[in-house]
């Protein structure tokens, strides 16, 4: 088991020498959510690949023939994937997974899947309702589930889709940030969007919520949300959910 290696893999080394033929620029093994084989920064794109075995291909037919360690070490690393691809999508990146034995037998291909992703997509071949949904979201600070009442769509894809955007409108080089929408000067910096998007989708843990069901007869939102180091939209939101009525 030890000297199974988890980086600079066969499969690694194959599809690292077909990128580099095909003139692609990227980062290895960049320490983030899942630590993925190949980043690409600049299209936020994060590629991983898995060996076979270890993630589960043809996991229906292996099952019978595994024994219960092999079984439970298999389906962590499923469900790990899972969440891996939830969490990055959360965050604006787009993920690619490739298997091992699809690399060995056409290389090519999948650099091709991973050219699709690539294709820059700039802040001008973003729909209308994308655009409008980032000038509620990060102009008039909205939260995505009143965004998404209103225009009838899940709150997972307005969250995905105005962070997308809103990486492109930060890359974009310019004296100061403009709304794609309603094209005004926009305050948008790392650290807001930090603040706004993974502490807002961080679950909350038994002690978290514990303080608030004890203290939100005495404190609003906003005191606990400083107390617990999260941020107020998040911790109405979650007050909301557990029916309790914020004290003003």
């Amino acid at each position: 088991m030890a000297s199974i290696k988890s980086a600079n893999t066969g499969i690694e080394s194959i599809l690292d020498g077909e990128m580099k033929k095909a003139g692609f620029k990227y980062k290895r093994h960049v320490k983030m959510p899942g630590k993925p084989d190949f980043v690409f920064p600049q299209q936020r794109v994060a590629v991983f690949c898995h060996g076979d075995f270890w993630h589960g291909k043809n996991y229906k037919k292996m099952k019978p023939k595994l024994n219960a360690y092999w079984r439970a070490k298999i389906e962590g690393n499923m469900k790990r994937d899972k969440l891996v691809v939830v969490k990055l999508n959360r965050l604006g990146w787009n993920t690619v997974g490739l298997n091992g034995s699809r690399i060995m037998k056409d290389a090519v291909s999948c650099v091709e899947k991973i050219k699709k992703k690539l294709k820059h997509k700039s802040i001008d071949n973003y729909g209308l309702n994308t655009r409008k949904w980032f000038c509620l979201r990060y102009h008039k600070k909205k939260p995505c589930s009143e965004i998404a009442r209103k225009y009838k769509v899940s709150r997972q894809a307005v969250s995905a889709s105005t962070i997308a955007l809103a990486h492109k409108v930060l890359l974009v080089k310019r004296r100061r940030l403009i709304c794609p929408a309603c094209e005004s000067p926009l305050k948008l910096t790392i650290q807001s969007m930090k603040n706004f998007v993974i502490e807002r989708y961080k679950k909350y843990a038994p002690f978290e919520l514990r303080y608030i069901k004890k203290h939100y007869g005495r404190l609003n939102a906003k005191r606990i949300a400083k107390r617990l180091r999260r941020t107020e939209s998040g911790v109405s939101a979650k007050m909301t959910r557990m029916g309790i009525t914020q004290k003003k």
